[in-house]
């Protein structure tokens, strides 16, 4: 769009078929839009959004949609140091029942935020320490979560 900001985009058809179970086919749009914006040289925000299709088989689904929405920005403190937080939500319908279910379709609908502080001392050497919080409501029993976590990562490029 500018200097400053990007778009990128997708649009696709996708068209499973199976030899042996005709109930476990699915087809349809699958499509993805994003904006990055540059506030300034060490600061940016994303905004995307995603709608994906894809198998899940199990006796109550054949496939899932997938509808995602997520926001995250960037500061990068100094040419060796970034700080990042991110946060996305997600709906989930499970579809295509391979025989009538005697219950009601599942839908999830997840959350995801992290924090993370990245720092490169060289080129080779990488390091990240991240918070997350993690969380999933279903109208299905016994589907719900929430976690936290902590992590401490370290990469060595040669």
């Amino acid at each position: 769009l500018s200097g400053n900001s990007s778009v990128d985009a997708n649009l696709g058809y996708l068209s499973r078929s199976h030899n042996t179970y005709a109930q476990r086919d699915y087809s349809g749009f699958v499509t993805g839009a994003g904006v990055n914006w540059a506030l300034s040289g060490k600061t940016s925000i994303s905004a995307t959004y995603a709608h994906e299709l894809g198998a899940y088989a199990t006796t109550y689904s054949n496939y899932a949609v997938t509808d995602r929405i997520a926001l995250g920005t960037q500061w990068q403190m100094s040419p060796k140091a970034a700080l990042r937080l991110n946060h996305a939500w997600s709906r989930v319908e499970y579809l295509g029942a391979p025989t009538p279910a005697p219950t009601a379709q599942r839908s999830d609908t997840t959350r995801a935020t992290s924090l993370s502080v990245v720092w490169s001392p060289t080129q080779q050497i990488m390091l990240n320490a991240g918070l997350q919080s993690l969380g999933r409501g279903s109208n299905q029993a016994n589907l719900d979560y929430d976690a936290r976590l902590a992590t401490l990562t370290a990469q060595f490029t040669y």
